[in-house]
């Protein structure tokens, strides 16, 4: 039997990426591991109160230990936007590869054993103060790579899902394998197979909303709102602009 090396695509606000991650911590094998970062959730904010995130995390821990019993997880009371940390676990990656497979095992416990928020930046800078790592600054090259990866995820055949995970012979297996399919799938069994059980995230794509007005004040404080906001503003073309001020289609 071969011993592969795994590429797996993985969010770290993921709870089944984190108990895979868990896994092959504990079983040594991390280290023959490319771990490819991605948002699966890139609208997401930890402190948005909303039953429907919280019911999917719920759902999702509740999985965790039922198919996980040996990893030990808890509910955090959000899930984070991991743009921030999946920058700078990258740019460590590029910079200090010694260091980061320990770097990524204190941000999936912080958050999936702690409840912290991962996205805050004095966590972060906390986390990093354990691990005995600067807090570097975040180069092109890295952004390059994590959209390079992002990419790669969602075009790929994953059914945009995490986590997902490839062998060197081109091998998939989505979701979070019981030990032993894991240990089938890395030692080279012949195997290519969707999901093994609904133990997975999905991708939540970015919302976008068109906001048209004539209102020449709300056209010009809106970007200033926006500079301190999650949202992006577009000014209006002409064409668009034309289109929205025909009397059939006004309000």
């Amino acid at each position: 039997m071969k011993n592969n090396r795994l590429t797996v695509y993985a969010d770290l606000n993921c709870p089944f990426c984190y108990a895979l991650h868990e896994r092959l911590v504990a079983s040594d094998y991390i280290g023959r591991v490319d771990w490819r970062i991605i948002e699966h959730a890139p609208q997401i904010s930890f402190d948005t109160k909303d039953f429907q995130v919280q019911s999917e995390l719920n759902a999702e821990v509740s999985k965790v230990e039922i198919l996980a019993p040996d990893i030990t997880i808890n509910v955090p009371s959000g899930r984070p936007n991991t743009h921030i940390a999946n920058q700078i676990l990258s740019e460590i990656q590029q910079n200090a590869p010694e260091q980061v497979d320990y770097f990524r095992a204190l941000l999936y416990r912080a958050l999936w054993i702690d409840g912290m928020d991962i996205s805050y930046p004095v966590t972060i800078e906390g986390l990093l103060r354990k691990a005995g790592v600067a807090n570097p600054n975040i180069e092109q090259s890295t952004r390059t790579e994590l959209q390079q990866w992002q990419e790669e995820w969602e075009q790929g055949d994953f059914s945009r899902n995490i986590p997902a995970l490839l062998t060197d012979d081109g091998n998939k297996l989505l979701g979070l394998p019981s030990p032993q399919l894991l240990i089938l799938f890395i030692c080279g069994d012949h195997l290519n197979i969707g999901t093994e059980s609904d133990a997975i995230c999905t991708l939540h794509p970015r919302q976008k909303i068109i906001i048209a007005t004539s209102d020449a004040d709300l056209g010009q404080n809106f970007p200033r709102y926006c500079a301190t906001t999650k949202f992006r503003f577009t000014p209006i073309t002409k064409r668009l602009s034309k289109w929205c001020s025909h009397p059939a289609r006004r309000t």
